[in-house]
């Protein structure tokens, strides 16, 4: 996939910044999990099941589950993720030639709730900021200004 500047791509790796929590370890895994897929996205477990959700429409409650999987407890259903917005990986010819970040085989990379971060509003900035403090104290991320501090400070013999 020839680029600007004669240099070529194969893979696109979009790492949005108001999905803090995401390690290096994270994107080399899910850049492992491309090969036959299409894409690649970052997913953690869902705090509440889709099958146990409704929407209102013209004043009439309708479930987004199957029929009658409304009163099926939690445990019994399959699995459910959610977008976690860390990581999205994708062959380069799809956004270039359909237009699309996300194709149609997706291998989900499961992320832990705790390191799944998600600032949407600045409603989330205080949960965002408690659990990155929690993160950098456990050593389970490492700050970019303690790396560049590390990278100006002279060797030690």
């Amino acid at each position: 996939m020839k680029k600007t500047g004669g240099d070529e791509w194969d893979v696109v790796v979009l790492l949005q910044v108001t999905s803090p929590g995401r390690t290096v370890d994270d994107c080399r895994k899910a850049l492992d999990l491309l090969r036959d897929m299409h894409s690649v996205v970052s997913v953690t477990p869902t705090r509440q099941h889709p099958f146990h959700a409704a929407i209102e429409q013209g004043g009439r409650l309708w479930w987004t589950g199957p029929v009658n999987t409304e009163f099926v407890r939690r445990q019994e259903l399959p699995p459910a993720y959610e977008r976690n917005g860390a990581i999205y990986v994708t062959w380069a010819e799809l956004p270039l030639h359909r237009h699309a970040l996300i194709g149609d085989k997706i291998a989900p990379y499961i992320m832990p709730r705790d390191r799944s971060i998600m600032i949407d509003t600045a409603d989330d900035l205080p949960d965002a900021e408690l659990k990155l403090t929690k993160l950098l104290k456990s050593g389970t991320i490492k700050s970019s200004r303690a790396r560049r501090r590390r990278a100006a400070s002279p060797a030690k013999n």
